[in-house]
């Protein structure tokens, strides 16, 4: 019988964030003049885009190993296709360690501490499906996204509510998939979506943990 384990990676990633609020930009006419004369009146449909300083993405490969061991290695298995095997990140000081019996829906996405909340990228605007229970973990069904980049292969998120301590921490999931096409064309195996609200050029950190097959 196959079993499955949830293990941490043996890294903390660390990313720079800026949650400033959104700035002005300049808008585009998209269709029709940009010009008039006094006394007229013109049809002028404009475009604009910001960059989010609210989310941030992760991604690459996933290289799994099984080993029987007892401090040192007695025998290792190197394991293959990653499809079944999912990626977890949860921010540093996070209560949650990679047990999957915390992992819960959350009953409301806005209130979990330290995601966005407000303009056209909250977190309610975002992780805003109902894909159901994610198969590669054994957790309660919650909100998830497809995360994905013009041609590129779709990714399937999640977002849990860790029952850790007294809860509202937001733990990020993806599901693996092996030698899939990424947002800029790399062969990657996940993709994974998080956000925060820290400001101005504070980085903030995240643990990740690994369920393989």
């Amino acid at each position: 019988m196959n079993k499955a384990f949830t293990v941490a990676v043996a890294f903390v990633a660390v990313v720079g964030f800026s949650g400033m609020a959104a700035a002005q930009t300049e808008a585009t006419v998209s269709e029709g003049d940009d010009g008039v004369a006094g006394g007229n009146v013109s049809s002028t449909n404009l475009t604009a885009n910001r960059d989010t300083t609210d989310w941030a993405g992760f991604y690459g490969t996933l290289d799994q190993t099984v080993s029987l061991s007892d401090g040192s290695t007695f025998y290792q298995w190197t394991a293959g296709e990653v499809t079944g095997a999912a990626i977890l990140a949860a921010p540093t000081g996070n209560s949650f360690s990679g047990d999957e019996g915390n992992l819960a829906a959350p009953s409301d996405v806005s209130a979990l501490n330290g995601v966005p909340t407000s303009g056209a990228e909250a977190v309610s605007n975002t992780y805003d499906g109902s894909n159901g229970q994610p198969s590669d973990l054994n957790a309660e069904a919650t909100n998830s996204t497809l995360v994905n980049g013009g041609s590129a292969d779709d990714f399937q998120n999640y977002l849990f509510n860790s029952t850790a301590d007294n809860g509202n921490n937001p733990v990020f999931a993806a599901a693996a998939k092996d030698g899939a096409t990424g947002f800029d064309g790399s062969t990657v195996d996940y993709q994974l979506l998080v956000g925060t609200t820290e400001s101005g050029d504070t980085s903030e950190s995240f643990n990740f943990y690994a369920k393989i097959q």
